[in-house]
């Protein structure tokens, strides 16, 4: 298990750190979790778990949430083309307190800069936030797929009205679900089957 940067404000039942088998120094491969957190909310029992898989410079991140009325589900799903093979760090910080749980991911850049990835879910609302590079996508009006591809400058952003509740039936995947939903959405989608093209 590796830590993640985490702030913390209220009571959160159960967070834990990121973990995975991917070598810090030069692996090229990896499979893991970048946090969960889970508990009892004020409408009822709340989970929130990041699994990636990370495969020859290329990361993709899921967010799989349950909250309120929402079911155990795919959030979004980010798959991101890295400026290089060794550029996937694991910065992730959380921040969960009083139904509002917000999760954040920072991709390095080719031109060395930060491409920041936020999700937040408010159960009192019961309403979910997502951001790119500072621009806010409403959730619950589109898509939930987005291919970034980090060795453009600036990074270019593709979103996907792709369900991918029937792509990810399982919201706790293994590394072989993973592999296996992301091939179905490159032959789904032509423009994110080019990020994986050399």
């Amino acid at each position: 298990m590796r830590p993640c940067i985490l702030v913390l404000s209220g009571v959160v039942l159960l967070l834990s750190g990121c973990s995975g088998d991917q070598e810090a120094a030069g692996g090229l491969e990896g499979f893991g979790h970048l946090g969960e957190a889970s508990g009892d909310g004020a409408r009822g029992e709340y989970r929130f778990h990041y699994p990636y898989l990370l495969e020859d410079g290329r990361v993709a991140v899921a967010g799989i949430s349950q909250f309120g009325e929402k079911p155990l589900s795919p959030a979004f799903l980010i798959v991101a083309r890295l400026p290089s093979k060794n550029a996937f760090q694991r910065r992730v910080d959380f921040f969960s307190s009083d139904g509002r749980h917000l999760w954040s991911l920072g991709l390095d850049q080719s031109d060395g800069g930060k491409c920041i990835v936020k999700y937040e879910a408010d159960e009192k609302k019961q309403e979910e936030g997502f951001w790119v590079l500072d621009r806010r996508y409403a959730l619950e009006n589109g898509g939930r797929l987005f291919a970034i591809d980090l060795t453009t400058k600036p990074p270019k952003v593709t979103r996907f009205r792709n369900d991918l509740a029937k792509v990810f039936a399982d919201a706790r995947p293994t590394r072989e679900q993973f592999r296996a939903a992301l091939q179905k959405l490159r032959a789904e989608e032509p423009v994110l089957a080019s990020l994986f093209e050399e």
